[in-house]
């Protein structure tokens, strides 16, 4: 008892959390896969190498582990599913003990108001794209509560800044955008902690908060570059852009215009981000003005700015702009942390603010963030919805495919050992039945990898065809463009190799 009542604010926040978390995920508690997942489940071994290539070696380390123990995190989803929302669960509680002392606690609603825009970074549709590797989202899901922890480290002493940066290099080398992640948490922080008053002692601290996660992610990009010199064959093979930010500003804009309309497509209605998004700052820089004046103003601003450049630095590193939702759920997050901002002013005297007016406002925001939430619950439904879709047909569609090459098999007597494929004039990357879709969120196996998709779920090996050859296309699928699967026009199967093509 005496435990449970030192710890009981934090179990009820775990609970509220996974409650929340089970709301917008748990319908993903089961079974499922996107065109990575099914590679990992039919090459978990080179999937090692993969996670060397690109910088998240803690993850390495357990793919080595677990192929040496005959397992697979494939064979648990469920029960890693359910772990990933414990973990996210728990980093909310984190969070909550380093932003407690801004809550106004003697208030319940507007307590769970805080405790929501608080974790407002995970409870979003975005962040839904992470519940789509399967294979890996425990991992990704741990590299933000180490994250979280580290700012939490890094807050609390001085001397918890070293092992704060240790748990940030930790937390890069599982996977990179969750320093991004950190720094965000602490720039809003600092803001917070110094009133919004610049000062030498201010400026510092919002620099090195910023610096010291952001570096770990660098060094982790340094090492991808040491480990490809080292070990050719494990060099890192996406390209980095020459090609200069303005280039890329045209990108920039269109993606932040997607987001503000309708989440990527992924919510419904239209510019509900952007009213959020603008009634949260209008009303935050009000509350500044009053209690801290043009300074503040320009203080919050910045903050905000330098958050949005943080985001943006990754994607800015690729060829062209590729801003997918694991990246841009920290919109929300932002957005989550302004409105937390406005929960700290509110608790807060302000000269010329009347109790009726702040009464409105405690009230207002909060309905906001819980009715906010509930329209990214209402996402998240559709989006459980389409991938079960999107799993089902693929699952049909391979197996029609199966049949139809033992069909040819027993008929002529000739064995098919290679399956290749190509599309025909329009083939995206998800099924229209499904829905909801983006990045991918409910991307379609087929045409990605149809050939694994077929060994993982039939246990048919087949090798891969060298494309297909231009007779063979100009003859069956030259100024084609189906809209429905018609396996006897999309499927041509010459001696020992059948060609798919993928509408």
């Amino acid at each position: 008892m005496q435990i449970y009542n030192k710890h009981k604010e934090k179990l009820i926040a775990f609970i509220e959390s996974f409650f929340v978390l089970t709301a917008l995920f748990g319908g993903l508690l089961r079974r499922a896969f996107n065109a990575d997942t099914i590679t990992y489940m039919v090459y978990a071994k080179d999937d090692a190498d993969v996670r060397i290539r690109a910088g998240r070696y803690v993850i390495a380390l357990f793919d080595v582990i677990f192929y040496r123990l005959g397992i697979k995190t494939t064979d648990f989803m469920p029960i890693a599913i359910l772990l990933s929302m414990v973990v996210l669960a728990v980093t909310v509680v984190v969070l909550l003990d380093i932003f407690n002392q801004f809550n106004a606690k003697d208030r319940i609603l507007f307590s769970a108001g805080f405790a929501l825009a608080l974790g407002l970074g995970f409870y979003n549709v975005l962040f839904a794209e992470y519940f789509m590797f399967t294979e890996v989202t425990i991992f990704y899901t741990a590299g933000f509560f180490v994250a979280a922890v580290g700012v939490r480290s890094y807050v609390s002493s001085n001397s918890g800044k070293i092992i704060a940066y240790l748990l940030f290099v930790l937390s890069a080398c599982t996977y990179q955008y969750t320093v991004v992640f950190a720094a965000i948490v602490l720039a809003f922080y600092y803001m917070l902690i110094n009133d919004f008053r610049w000062s030498i002692k201010a400026v510092i601290e919002e620099l090195l908060g910023v610096a010291l996660p952001m570096s770990t992610g660098i060094i982790c990009m340094i090492s991808i570059k040491i480990v490809g010199q080292i070990h050719p064959d494990l060099a890192s093979m996406k390209p980095y852009s020459d090609e200069s930010a303005i280039d890329k500003l045209g990108g920039v804009m269109e993606s932040i215009g997607m987001f503000l309309k309708d989440s990527y497509t992924l919510l419904p209605g239209r510019f509900i981000p952007a009213f959020v998004l603008l009634a949260s700052i209008c009303v935050c820089i009000y509350l500044i003005m009053k209690t801290k004046g043009m300074q503040g103003v320009l203080f919050f601003v910045v903050v905000c700015l330098g958050c949005l450049v943080l985001m943006l630095v990754i994607p800015m590193l690729g060829t062209g702009f590729n801003f997918p939702p694991r990246m841009s759920f920290c919109l929300y997050l932002i957005q989550g942390l302004i409105i937390i901002t406005i929960m700290s002013l509110l608790g807060s005297s302000i000269s010329g603010l009347s109790d009726n007016t702040r009464e409105i406002l405690f009230k207002a925001t909060t309905y906001l963030v819980m009715g906010y939430v509930w329209i990214q619950m209402l996402g998240c439904s559709f989006i459980t919805s389409g991938r079960y879709v999107s799993n089902t047909l693929d699952k049909n569609y391979s197996q029609i495919v199966l049949k139809e090459i033992e069909k040819y098999e027993e008929k002529t007597g000739i064995t098919v050992t290679k399956l290749g494929t190509c599309t025909d004039a329009y083939a995206p990357m998800f099924y229209e039945e499904s829905r909801v879709h983006y990045g991918q969120i409910n991307e379609r196996v087929i045409g990605q990898s149809t050939r694994s998709l077929i060994e993982a779920m039939w246990g048919r090996r087949f090798e891969g065809a060298d494309g297909v050859p231009a007779d063979v296309y100009e003859e069956y699928f030259a100024g084609k463009n189906w809209d429905y699967f018609d396996v006897n026009e999309q499927l041509v199967i010459v001696d020992d190799t059948a060609y798919l093509c993928v509408y």
